[in-house]
């Protein structure tokens, strides 16, 4: 389970841009009804080697995803009360490349968020626990 993103193409002018399009490409959302909401900052990916530049959108309710096969399995909208009940969030700590890190786990409905897209949703709760 993860959040749109990819790598930035050459048209793309900035990392919001790339989120933009990957979202677009993805999930079929019109990049100009995504209201930005802020930015979770730069995150080190170790398995990929690479920064991944995390961004918070907002889109309206009436929002159709028209998501691409090649790309997208499902769509699962998760409700953000679901993801902040205590019984739906566990740290386990893991090895990786030498060091012992957490590893944010959440469950919902027989879904598990784990890895880069549970990093980024703790990221998400802590810095904005009351979203509106």
């Amino acid at each position: 389970m993860s959040f749109p993103g990819g790598r930035a193409d050459p048209e793309d002018s900035t990392p919001v841009a790339t989120a933009l399009r990957e979202c677009h490409e993805e999930l079929g959302v019109p990049p100009h009804t995504v209201r930005l909401l802020g930015r979770l900052g730069r995150v080190p990916s170790g398995g990929a080697r690479v920064n991944v530049h995390a961004f918070v959108g907002a889109l309206p309710p009436d929002t159709t995803f028209q998501p691409n096969p090649a790309e997208v399995a499902e769509v699962v909208i998760i409700p953000i009360a679901d993801l902040q009940k205590p019984d739906c969030h566990r740290v386990e700590t893991r090895d990786f490349m030498g060091r012992s890190v957490p590893v944010h786990f959440y469950e919902w409905r027989g879904y598990t968020i784990w890895g880069l897209t549970g990093f980024l949703v703790h990221e998400l709760l802590k810095r904005w626990p009351n979203p509106r």
